[in-house]
């Protein structure tokens, strides 16, 4: 079973934003689960190419367009995982 939250806030003016999102969730419904520690995905993640974060933390994950690698930031420095 699927531990999403549904609850959003928005403002009053956004009935359809708020069904959109319902919609989102109902069909990621069994896809994803997040928990308190960890979100997991039944399938396919993708992750769009791009470049690196301005401010990265600590477990931040990209696809870099450039040099066609996964990097993962660790102890402060991005590391190429493949």
């Amino acid at each position: 079973m699927s531990a999403i939250n549904r609850t959003i806030v928005v403002s009053e003016d956004s009935r359809y934003l708020t069904q959109r999102v319902t919609d989102l969730l109902e069909a990621m419904e069994g896809q994803m689960q997040i928990g308190p520690s960890r979100v997991t995905f039944n399938h396919v993640v993708r992750l769009t190419p791009g470049t690196a974060p301005v401010s990265p933390l600590n477990g931040d994950i990209y696809y870099d367009e450039a040099t066609h690698k996964l990097r993962l930031r660790a102890n402060g420095a991005w590391v190429d995982l493949n």
